[in-house]
């Protein structure tokens, strides 16, 4: 049932999910599955089949054991891929070799590689032959724009967050989960200082998954006191409309928080999402101005900027959206720092009673 015309949109993917619980409700008790086919997409039908579970319930109805509901193949040392590696330098499942009457059938590199120049959509060709859906070639993004700086240089004075001796300038942003059920995308939350140099320091991404309104706000607020981001941009549509709207007039007005909220619509000039992305973190990444920490939700960020098609791209979305918005916004204290240090360094002061010695 899954096809590239339903797995790469989340349309198409919920109809496919839809199809199959219609087809599963009306099997007989006992009935067997065996699943065959193309991973396309990571949030795809196969993805979500592979993350259920049979429950068993003790007597008081709590849950005591859950086992998967489907088996792989891999499970049982059947190899899902056309070649150990993912390169055609490994084993293959089906090596190359000469029927009794002459013919050849199988494969080695050579056949492999050119069976991989005959695709003109190379993630197709990854999704066939190695059961991934998943090209990282395909992606703009490599590992090696990927740079990362020492937290130990991070320091706070009197309020303010200081990068060695450059003054940063914090804002943040807010991908709103676009749905509230059991399976909805994540909330993500991004916050970044830019120096006066235009660097991009990633601070800190809160992703997290809530049917709660209260609770996507409570995580903005904690940030908020964290690192004290005076603007925060958050893209609304229908639903999250209520949400900036909740935050503004039940807390930051009554406490009087120093905080302001850009309502952001994206309109149909600014392209899709995806389009968007690319436009503003493609050259910040090229040009390595953009910093990640070293650990933890970086990680799932890396990830969605490297894959073609990600499960989710709450985080990278989030990063793009605080990116743009800080980008208007000059650094002009940072440049006052740089400033007074080339000034200094042209003067001796007297180091007991001031005045120039």
């Amino acid at each position: 049932m899954v096809v590239t015309g339903n797995a790469y949109t989340e349309d198409g993917r919920e109809k496919v999910k839809d199809q199959y619980g219609l087809l599963s409700s009306i099997e007989s008790v006992g009935a067997r599955e065996w699943v065959v086919g193309t991973r396309y997409h990571p949030a795809d039908l196969y993805a979500q089949l592979l993350e259920l579970s049979v429950e068993k319930y003790d007597n008081e109805g709590n849950i005591i054991d859950q086992t998967p509901l489907f088996e792989r193949n891999s499970d049982f040392g059947i190899p899902e891929t056309v070649e150990s590696n993912g390169d055609g330098s490994g084993e293959f499942l089906w090596p190359k070799q000469q029927r009794f009457d002459g013919k050849w059938f199988g494969f080695d590199r050579e056949a492999l590689d050119k069976k991989r120049s005959q695709y003109l959509n190379r993630t197709h060709f990854r999704a066939q032959y190695y059961n991934d859906p998943h090209d990282v070639g395909a992606s703009a993004f490599k590992r090696d724009q990927f740079q990362y700086y020492e937290p130990g240089w991070l320091v706070e004075r009197d309020g303010r967050f200081f990068f060695r001796d450059d003054r940063l300038n914090v804002y943040a942003a807010v991908d709103f989960a676009f749905t509230v059920n059991k399976k909805s995308d994540y909330t993500a939350i991004v916050v970044i200082g830019v120096d006066g140099k235009s660097n991009y320091y990633i601070l800190e991404i809160d992703r997290f998954k809530t049917k709660s309104p209260s609770e996507q706000i409570k995580r903005i607020l904690a940030l908020h006191q964290k690192w004290g981001f005076r603007k925060i941009r958050a893209e609304v549509v229908a639903a999250q409309e209520s949400i900036v709207t909740d935050l503004k007039e039940s807390y930051i007005r009554p406490l009087g928080l120093a905080l302001s909220v850009e309502d952001y619509r994206p309109g149909r000039w600014s392209g899709s999402k995806e389009e968007r992305i690319m436009a503003v973190l493609e050259p910040k990444y090229a040009n390595k101005q953009i910093w990640h920490y070293p650990t933890g939700n970086c990680q799932i960020l890396e990830e969605e900027l490297i894959y073609a098609n990600p499960a989710h791209d709450d985080v990278k979305d989030a990063l793009a959206s605080v990116v743009d918005f800080a980008s208007s916004s000059a650094p002009t204290m940072s440049l006052y720092t740089s400033f007074k240090k080339d000034i200094s360094s042209m003067f001796n002061y007297h180091s007991k009673f001031g005045g120039l010695a």
